[in-house]
């Protein structure tokens, strides 16, 4: 699987179980009348980190290629997308917000759950926009091929 970045970008994720619970405190709370507040865990895992999970959790073998992400620009949606981190400062003061269930976990629970019931054609509308993933064994074998020619680009030895 390419990493952009080397996987090392951050997206807010935001497990149903803690969203839930900010809203709770948000709506029994009346401290929290009149505010907004940003919603998600509080601890953001790396794209690397995620996809590390989901394959241990699910028993699959994945090689994880970190690459430059402007090398998969275009085939590789992630790549396009910038690092998003929330500040959660607000409700954590105001409100007394702590996550309730550790992301890793939440995100092992998640992958069972969606490999248990996958979704139907067409039910989920991906975020991360649509693999091409004849195009990105292509980048990952051309990346091979010039890390091997020149490794110390790569980080080699």
């Amino acid at each position: 699987m390419l990493m952009p970045h080397d996987g090392m970008s951050y997206f807010q994720r935001g497990y149903a179980e803690n969203v839930a619970w900010l809203v709770f405190l948000a709506a029994t709370r009346p401290e929290a009348a009149g505010h907004a507040f940003n919603s998600g865990d509080e601890r953001v895992l790396s794209a690397r980190r995620v996809a590390e999970l989901i394959a241990d959790e699910l028993g699959w073998p994945m090689e994880f290629i970190g690459i430059p992400a402007q090398y998969v620009s275009g085939v590789f949606p992630l790549a396009e997308k910038a690092p998003l981190i929330l500040d959660m400062s607000k409700a954590r003061t105001l409100l007394g917000y702590r996550d309730r269930v550790d992301p890793e976990p939440a995100t092992r629970e998640t992958a069972r759950w969606l490999r248990d019931h996958p979704p139907a054609d067409g039910e989920i509308t991906s975020a991360a926009g649509t693999f091409d993933y004849a195009s990105e064994d292509r980048v990952a074998a051309m990346w091979r091929e010039a890390t091997a020619a020149f490794p110390l680009a790569s980080g080699g030895k």
